[in-house]
């Protein structure tokens, strides 16, 4: 069964090129609005991670699944699904990016010292 996905977005995230579909806009809208200034027009590229999320709007008798490079992962929580997905795309495109240093952090200052609170989101970085 061919599945075509009428939401895509491309993006590049300094030396690596992600494509992303799905067959719902929540994800591709998020993945815009967020990483607007990453958006890219090009072609695909031989090196392009490539991400299809399937959540199945239509039919809740379906489970939602994730397509990275051609593996599939079912997910199935519906709860969970948004976050899982935009967590396993993330944990991707960082881990591929060979041309910079890239990690999720926060940052506080006190009289010219400075401490760099590195960790996963929603882990206390702000609340610190």
């Amino acid at each position: 069964m061919l599945i075509v996905d009428p939401y895509r977005i491309r993006l590049r995230f300094y030396d690596q090129a992600v494509y992303i579909t799905s067959d719902s806009p929540a994800y591709t809208d998020l993945f815009k609005q967020m990483y607007a200034r990453f958006e890219d027009t090009d072609n695909a590229s031989s090196s392009e991670l490539r991400f299809s999320i399937h959540t199945f709007p239509d039919d809740t008798s379906k489970k939602a699944f994730l397509s990275i490079n051609g593996q599939s992962i079912t997910i199935d929580r519906s709860e969970i699904v948004e976050g899982y997905v935009y967590e396993q795309i993330l944990q991707k495109i960082v881990s591929n990016v060979k041309s910079h240093l890239l990690f999720h952090a926060g940052a506080v200052t006190n009289n010219g010292s400075g401490v760099i609170l590195a960790g996963d989101s929603c882990h206390g970085k702000t609340t610190l």
